[in-house]
């Protein structure tokens, strides 16, 4: 039986909410079955989907509204939806809640860790020194990152290196309350992180759905599998 993975929606500023192909393909590759969860914030209704899953993942998209960690909005922010801000700092205490497992990818990493008191970088480039390709080039660049050993990612990819891709200008700053940092890149910009003591709830600032190798299918294969323990 196919582990059925939630997953919380990108939606437009006019309100259209919808998902990326990679992310339903790279369920499916590790064993999962994909369903697109809608908007909603009336407890009764989230509460019958999240008790409908056995697992879910936050999807990437735009930048966090930076009032959400206490900041004033810089410049260099990119645009915000406030309406996605709104219903998925509604469902993730839930989702947390229920200990079922949870994969948080690009904003959905930054999501776990603002969720639970912790900050952002709002831009990398003009924060942080660095030569780090972090988002320059798109989908084609890449960069190296290291995986701390010991931990859940480590366990999962089994290296202290691996090459991952680059398309993000924002990162995990100051780290929020049980929130562990599980790799980082030559710069010291946090690439992975984890909630401590839950079995699965991972957060990855890069984008495995669209990596389609070993390391990115990894990560997926390890969700549908701590969504059948």
């Amino acid at each position: 039986m196919r582990p059925i993975i939630g997953i919380f929606p990108m939606v437009s500023p006019d309100g259209n909410s919808y998902i990326k192909p990679d992310y339903v393909s790279a369920i499916e590759r590790a064993g999962g079955r994909a369903i697109l969860l809608p908007v909603s914030h009336l407890e009764e209704s989230v509460d019958s989907f999240i008790d409908m899953c056995d697992g879910f993942v936050f999807a990437g998209g735009p930048d966090i509204e930076p009032v959400r960690y206490g900041e004033k909005k810089s410049e260099k922010c990119f645009d915000t939806v406030p309406e996605r801000d709104e219903f998925e700092f509604f469902v993730f205490p839930r989702v947390l809640a229920s200990k079922k497992p949870l994969l948080g990818i690009c904003r959905g990493s930054q999501l776990m860790n603002t969720a639970l008191g912790g900050t952002l970088y709002q831009d990398i480039p003009t924060e942080v020194a660095s030569e780090v390709a972090h988002r320059e080039g798109g989908r084609d660049t890449r960069h190296e990152m290291n995986i701390i050993e010991g931990t859940p990612l480590f366990r999962i990819i089994g290296k202290e290196r691996i090459n991952i891709n680059s398309y993000h200008h924002q990162a995990v700053k100051a780290l929020g309350r049980g929130i562990i940092a599980m790799a980082v890149a030559d710069d010291h910009i946090i690439e992975a992180i984890c909630i401590e003591g839950h079995k699965f709830a991972v957060g990855l600032q890069w984008h495995p759905e669209r990596m389609k190798n070993e390391h990115g299918d990894a990560i997926f294969r390890a969700l549908i599998a701590a969504c059948k323990d």
